[in-house]
């Protein structure tokens, strides 16, 4: 079978081939989209023709590139414009901002492109001061009055900056800004809601669990009273459970019984002991009083 090729005229976008009478159309390469966002009303930095000519300055920089450069408020299609700005922002390849004269619009523009993560190259005119939120990245500057020997090295100096940041962008994982910058989320407090008989029944629960506690404590204080009175001691010693707890109870009163006991005194911790010791528990042997106070001085090492 003989297969003949025939050229198609190269005014068309793509080339095709003919096989067999079937024409074939090779898929077409897909054109680098540079974005621009600048100024371009008359403002206190520039005239509208100012910005034209920065705009043209900006194109000529790049005009030996294939790279297709419009503002990001164009379009092929009749849109509405603020539609087809937040979609260039996002979508185009690459971004070149001119932040001259602070142009709130032009601001929050980049700030969309930086939020989105997307390669962008910042230029400004000299005069033009930096942006705290954004001056860590680097601007290519230009004199505002497009003096020509200066505009050449700008334009080189674009050229160069706006490949080496498209080339980057391809790279995997790549995050121009916001890698810079990590979010930090604190734990937050578990909150558990519960209905109204429920809190009410678990309140009653911790207070009853309270009064048990003071019930076995009294009880434990009368068993140290009861054995005393017999008078005893010696034979028959309260434990040492017991005798810890009157300590505690003690030893509680000095530091928090709203006293003016100096606890650097032997003398005074003494007769403060005593004293609470026969509000207490009058029927305890003064044989086991002494051995309590002298326990007491010496957890304080007076």
């Amino acid at each position: 079978m003989t297969v003949s090729k025939k050229k198609v005229p190269s005014t068309q976008q793509a080339a095709t081939e003919q096989v067999d009478g079937v024409v074939e159309q090779q898929p077409q390469a897909q054109q680098v989209t540079c974005g621009l966002i600048m100024p371009i009303s008359t403002n206190e930095s520039g005239s509208a023709e100012h910005w034209r000519q920065v705009r043209e300055i900006i194109c000529a920089a790049l005009i030996e590139t294939d790279l297709n450069v419009k503002m990001v408020s164009e379009s092929d299609e009749v849109n509405v414009i603020h539609n087809n700005i937040v979609t260039n922002v996002y979508a185009n390849d690459i971004v070149i901002c001119d932040v001259s004269s602070r142009n709130p619009n032009v601001m929050f523009e980049l700030g969309m492109r930086l939020a989105f993560d997307k390669p962008v190259v910042i230029i400004k005119d000299r005069e033009t001061p930096y942006t705290f939120d954004v001056g860590n990245i680097y601007h290519i500057e230009y004199p505002r009055s497009l003096n020509y020997i200066e505009i050449l090295e700008f334009q080189k100096e674009l050229k160069e900056k706006t490949l080496m940041t498209l080339d980057a962008s391809q790279q995997p994982n790549y995050s121009p800004f916001l890698s810079n910058y990590k979010i930090k989320k604190l734990v937050g407090i578990e909150v558990e809601f519960v209905g109204k008989e429920e809190f009410m029944m678990s309140s009653l629960k911790e207070i009853m669990g309270e009064l048990k506690k003071l019930s076995r404590n009294n009880s434990v204080i009368n068993d140290v009273d009861s054995i005393s009175e017999r008078k005893t001691y010696k034979n028959d010693e309260p434990s040492a459970g017991l005798i810890n707890l009157v300590l505690e109870d003690l030893y509680s009163s000095l530091y928090f019984g709203g006293t003016n006991v100096n606890l650097k005194d032997k003398s005074s911790i003494s007769t403060h002991c005593f004293d609470e010791l026969n509000k207490r528990h009058p029927n305890m042997s003064d044989k086991l009083k002494v051995d309590i106070v002298n326990r007491i001085i010496r957890r304080l090492e007076v």
